[in-house]
């Protein structure tokens, strides 16, 4: 692996990306159908 690889793969934003898909996945039962959208189109850029 390069190094360059190896920086990228230990960069925090995946740490931030992870935490912000579990943020989007919970909570779904206090939801408006709107929000429901809004969570799914979400989900679906990831």
């Amino acid at each position: 692996m390069n190094r360059w690889k190896e920086a990228f793969e230990k960069h925090p934003i995946h740490e931030t990306l992870s935490w912000l898909d579990d943020a989007a996945s919970s909570n779904v039962e206090n939801l408006s159908e709107g929000d429901v959208e809004e969570q799914r189109r979400l989900k679906k850029n990831n």
